[in-house]
């Protein structure tokens, strides 16, 4: 979720996906705080029928919400943090819809085949894109993660990539619980809480050809989802330049926002 500039780029990002994907999906992208009227207007000319959910239509209602359930340490960190809303603010907006998550720096080079069938899977389980290995993606050490959650905590989430289907009543009061844990890096907070909850809600790991990180990618073998932006040059330049915005006609930028295609409701 990142300013007015990056918009163009998450066009981009959810055109990618739209590419392979015949099947209609309601579009929701969500404002980290910079979006305005002449924003709407252009997903509008590219994405028609999409919604966006302005930061001054977002905050009072999360607000509301939040404090009606009396979670304070959730109310004070959305406020603080705008990562925070990534979490909050999804769980309440697809809340109880199946929900795909994707960062604006999630390419699709194929058919997203096992993304797509996760969607309507029967019974349902969350799936994540795994991120890379050279990297510890939280911010409490894992032993007392596992403690915490009474079980094994998934490892190498990466939060760029979700599906899931949570619901406010029970995904909110966990939060509130986790955020008064000894968490030692702000910025993983997020990531943290939202794998907390698919541990808790049972989830699974995508193929390694849903790439975060390209660490199957630099195996040589063909890949379905990137997250171009973690790789910096050449894969920005090389992948994006020449694999993808021919297609999408140029309107990109390079730069982040995050925004999220739920499954059902109108298009």
């Amino acid at each position: 979720m990142e300013r007015h500039g990056s918009l163009p780029m998450a066009i981009g990002a959810i055109k990618s996906f739209l590419s392979f994907c015949p099947a209609p999906f309601a579009v929701v992208i969500h404002d980290g705080g910079g979006l305005d009227r002449d924003d709407v207007a252009l997903v509008a000319r590219h994405l028609p029928g999409a919604r966006v959910v302005l930061a001054g239509e977002a905050t009072p209602t999360i607000a509301e919400a939040l404090r009606g359930m009396g979670l304070t340490r959730c109310v004070r960190w959305r406020e603080e943090l705008p990562y925070a809303r990534k979490i909050l603010d999804m769980v309440h907006y697809g809340a109880g819809a199946t929900t795909l998550y994707l960062d604006s720096d999630v390419l699709c080079h194929a058919r997203p085949n096992r993304l797509l069938e996760s969607l309507t899977a029967s019974p349902f389980v969350e799936r994540f894109n795994e991120g890379a290995h050279t990297f510890y993606p939280y911010s409490l050490p894992m032993a007392s993660l596992d403690e915490e959650l009474g079980r094994p905590m998934v490892p190498f989430f990466n939060a760029g990539l979700v599906v899931f289907r949570r619901s406010p009543a029970v995904s909110w009061p966990r939060y509130e619980r986790w955020l008064a844990l000894p968490h030692t890096a702000a910025g993983m907070v997020e990531q943290t809480m939202s794998a907390m909850d698919a541990t808790l809600n049972g989830c699974e790991a995508l193929p390694p050809w849903y790439d975060a990180g390209a660490r199957y990618a630099r195996d040589g073998h063909s890949i379905v989802t990137q997250h171009y932006l973690q790789l910096r040059q050449p894969h920005l330049s090389v992948d994006f330049s020449r694999a993808v915005a021919p297609r999408l006609r140029g309107k990109t930028a390079p730069d982040t926002l995050s925004l999220g295609i739920r499954v059902g409701g109108e298009v």
